[in-house]
């Protein structure tokens, strides 16, 4: 990149003349090492405190039916959207995983809770 000489003589900022390199759409250090965190250590709020089956609970209460499914994923698809995150999707395998364990709310439960 060149710097075009400015009134007074001096040089200004680079001029943009070239795509950045292959380099810079690399992943970063700072990427893989969020990416080994979440990968080996999240949990879902509780977990590694609780016991797992307080946490499958909650998680069965709060998206165990059809809308709560919706909400994980849109979760999954926000933290997704952060630089070298795009293949998050532990809070609906978390709660898939839990359902599986407990089963499903019904949805006439469901709808019953929701209007408490």
């Amino acid at each position: 990149m060149e710097s075009k000489p400015q009134r007074d003589g001096t040089r200004g900022s680079p001029t943009p003349t070239e795509p950045p390199p292959a380099e810079s759409l690399l992943r970063t250090p700072a990427q893989r090492l969020t990416t080994g965190v979440i990968k080996y250590f999240w949990m879902s709020v509780g977990g590694g405190v609780k016991p797992d089956s307080e946490i499958d609970w909650m998680n069965r209460f709060i998206l165990g039916d059809p809308r709560g499914g919706e909400v994980a994923a849109r979760i999954d698809a926000t933290i997704g959207k952060l630089p070298g995150l795009a293949w998050f999707d532990r809070l609906a395998r978390s709660s898939e995983e839990s359902l599986t364990r407990l089963g499903r709310i019904e949805p006439a439960l469901s709808s019953m809770i929701a209007a408490d």
